[in-house]
């Protein structure tokens, strides 16, 4: 088992007179017996330029360490802990579980500790992190910043006028893309009319906004009937919006639930088409008959009318 060890006080004011004396890194690597990465990496953590002082590297070295560096005083643990970690790949559930239940070294340790280890200083010097099954230099989750908004003249879901919110006025629609997993780029355009709840499932082959604009446009005009407004989740495909020539609003970011009338009807939708890439291709016979279904089953909402009833 291949043994790691720190650097200690002594070699570090080796290091100091060696470097004060100009030699190179390589050199110094030699008469130390360490390998130059680990000598370079060192003046480059603590030196200034041309000046390296043993005393202040040591302090400002222990004040990298986690709090729990006196378990990994202990030489045997040190080193039992970086090889299970990088030559056996154990994770450190493993390496703490299995020292538990080895009695005779008599070492313990935590998990939580080990992972400190690994993302402290040191830890990362010796590039811990690697091994482990997702390779991140800092511990935790980082959310990503929030997506530049790429939909011009965007008016937010905010404004939307209480009579639409409360279905007060027919003419106003919401609109979404559900995706199908049989086939790559697959999709329905789900459009529902809130008061009516009447619905079109639209087949469609892209997620481009051109397309995706021009057929929920031709739904709404081959109806016969007079639209008003559009409400849209923040998703690219709905980018050309003002092609409608409607009023349209659009959901906070990461909030579709504010588009409810439609989540509820691709929730309906799922019933007849489960997510599933086992599912052979779905075809528009299909989706036509989910749309006849949905749009002629009676809604308590609308005392027992069917959308197709109260739409016409």
């Amino acid at each position: 088992m291949q043994s790691y060890n720190r650097l200690t006080l002594e070699e570090r004011k080796k290091i100091e007179d060696l470097y004060g004396l100009g030699y190179k890194v390589s050199e110094i690597s030699i008469i130390l017996a360490r390998h130059k990465s680990t000598i370079s990496r060192e003046l480059r953590r603590f030196s200034h330029p041309n000046l390296y002082k043993a005393v202040q590297a040591e302090e400002a070295y222990v004040a990298t360490l986690f709090r729990n560096k006196t378990k990994f005083s202990n030489a045997i643990l040190f080193n039992y802990v970086v090889s299970k970690i990088k030559e056996s790949r154990w994770s450190p559930g493993a390496i703490a579980g299995r020292l538990r239940n080895n009695k005779e070294l008599g070492l313990t340790i935590s998990p939580e500790t080990i992972y400190k280890f690994i993302f402290s200083q040191e830890g990362l010097n010796l590039g811990l992190h690697q091994y482990l099954r997702r390779q991140k230099k800092k511990r935790g989750y980082f959310p990503k910043g929030a997506k530049k908004n790429t939909i011009r003249n965007l008016v937010p879901i905010s404004e939307r006028p209480s009579y639409i919110n409360n279905r007060e006025e027919f003419g106003h629609c919401e609109g979404d893309l559900l995706i199908l997993s049989s086939v790559r780029g697959r999709n329905i355009i789900s459009l529902i009319e809130r008061k009516s709840r009447y619905c079109w499932l639209i087949d469609n082959h892209s997620k481009a906004s051109a397309p995706v604009i021009t057929k929920i446009k031709v739904a709404l005009e081959s109806s016969g009937k007079s639209f008003k407004s559009v409400t849209f989740d923040r998703g690219k495909e709905f980018a050309k919006h003002e092609e409608l020539l409607l009023d349209t609003y659009f959901c906070n970011p990461h909030s579709p639930w504010q588009k409810g009338a439609v989540e509820n009807l691709n929730s309906r939708i799922r019933a007849f088409l489960p997510k599933n890439p086992s599912v052979r291709p779905v075809t528009k016979q299909h989706i036509d008959w989910i749309q006849y279904i949905i749009n002629n089953t009676p809604l308590k909402v609308l005392g027992y009318l069917t959308p197709a009833e109260a739409f016409s």
